[in-house]
């Protein structure tokens, strides 16, 4: 998992993009590459400091948003390839209007460790090894009882464009497993655009604010809440900017009031799975669950489950992202954070990471040569991608993402792709 830290109060960001003022300091934290600590205390219980001290106030709601249609839509290809024996390829056919896809492993325990140990292109170009991407330097294909591996996650002569025909498949674990797949289409293997989905779950009892002052929202007011439709206008204003996907169904959920303060590895693995029994598995969209705290120290802001997550399939420990609404920034760059975690539950690194050792695969984003001291923002300004969306200390004035990077985005089959001018090919859904 890929976490985001704040170092200074209300980091203002304004413009169509992101117009950075003052610094924000993003980490890791979780499976990879630094462990994420295992706090102590009470799992689920304590609410967030300062947060009941006083009454919120009540908002004017916002009035209703309108929304024009859409074009038609794509059906990612749902593939379920079955019971494989670990250690044995299993072939995933990729269709020739195919943008890219997402392979998820699951075991039947708990604590036991699967992989996807091997993706192999038609060709035979070997694209991830041992739960490495090529190019990469962790295990990010690796997890308890569930793990995800997206292609295209590098820049390989197979994977961008990605290459038609039978892909291999090898998983790691115990006996047999459960494997299967997603594969973004559109109309004619281009990429026209396309439509985001969130689902938004809001423990009871969540306080946020600004614009505004402190108060409470639930699933009931939240689409006329001004703070909440801020966030929401910063994320997906910065995903059509740096993508071209545009803004989808948002769907809010009530859930338990536990969730305002999350300070366990057993509570952000409940939180990623707060979908369970809500959504229906497959459903192409991203799960997002605020809190008011995410309590593993240094200013935790958000946390994505994996580098991939397990696209559209709900109610595991690898199926969302979380985001603390801690006061603490604007509106604006808590939407900015929330699409940094995106960013990496669709596949991509921190383009310089502040753990020696470790690198992004991609070869047009540039990164630091030295490691990056996050007590020191003074470092940073010197770093040649500084202005990109995942690196991990945001001071430019501007966020972008490389071509590579977008085409990750653009292959995973967390939203709905435009079909494009060949309506007759895929699955479309207006």
């Amino acid at each position: 998992m890929e976490g985001l830290r704040v170092s200074r109060r209300k980091a203002l960001l304004g413009g169509v993009l992101a117009s950075v003022s003052i610094t924000l300091v993003l980490g890791c934290s979780g499976d990879t590459p630094t462990p994420l600590a295992e706090p102590r205390g009470p799992d689920l219980v304590t609410s967030p400091t300062g947060r009941d001290a006083a009454p919120p106030t009540e908002p004017e709601p916002l009035p209703p948003r309108p929304r024009g249609p859409l074009p038609p839509r794509t059906v990612a290809l749902d593939v379920d390839l079955g019971r494989v024996l670990a250690g044995t390829p299993v072939k995933l056919d990729v269709p020739a209007n195919a943008l890219g896809f997402n392979v998820v492993v699951r075991g039947e325990d708990d604590e036991e460790e699967v992989a996807i140990t091997r993706v192999t292109s038609p060709s035979g170009e070997v694209v991830l090894r041992d739960a490495i991407v090529v190019g990469g330097t962790f295990e990010s294909a690796k997890g308890l009882r569930i793990a995800a591996a997206e292609v295209p996650q590098n820049r390989l002569a197979s994977t961008v464009p990605l290459e038609r025909g039978a892909w291999s498949i090898v998983v790691a674990g115990k006996g047999t497993l459960s494997v299967s797949a997603r594969v973004q289409i559109s109309g004619d293997g281009e990429f026209h655009g396309g439509a985001l989905d969130i689902h938004v779950y809001l423990p009871r009892g969540l306080v946020v604010e600004d614009p505004g002052s402190p108060h409470v929202v639930d699933a009931a007011r939240a689409e006329r809440d001004a703070s909440i439709e801020a966030r929401l206008d910063a994320f997906y204003r910065a995903l059509e900017a740096t993508t071209g996907i545009v803004r989808g169904d948002v769907t809010f959920h009530d859930v338990d009031p536990s969730f305002r303060r999350i300070a366990t590895k057993r509570a952000l693995d409940a939180a990623f799975a707060a979908s369970a029994g809500v959504v229906a598995d497959g459903h192409q969209s991203v799960h997002v669950m605020l809190t008011n705290e995410l309590a593993f120290g240094n200013g935790t802001w958000g946390v994505a489950s994996g580098i991939p997550g397990a696209a559209t399939r709900t109610g595991t420990r690898a199926s969302g992202v979380a985001l603390a609404l801690t006061g603490a920034n604007f509106a604006s760059a808590d939407g900015l954070a929330l699409l940094h975690e995106v960013g990496h539950f669709v596949g991509l690194n921190h383009t310089t990471e502040l753990v020696a050792g470790y690198a992004d695969p991609l070869a047009d984003t540039p990164s630091c040569s030295e490691t990056i001291d996050r007590s020191r923002p003074s470092t940073f300004a010197s770093c040649p991608d500084k202005d990109n969306l995942m690196f991990p200390t945001l001071v430019s004035e501007s966020l972008v993402l490389s071509e590579t990077q977008r085409t990750i985005f653009r292959g995973s089959p967390v939203f709905r792709a435009f079909v494009g001018p060949e309506t007759d090919a895929g699955a479309p859904d207006g």
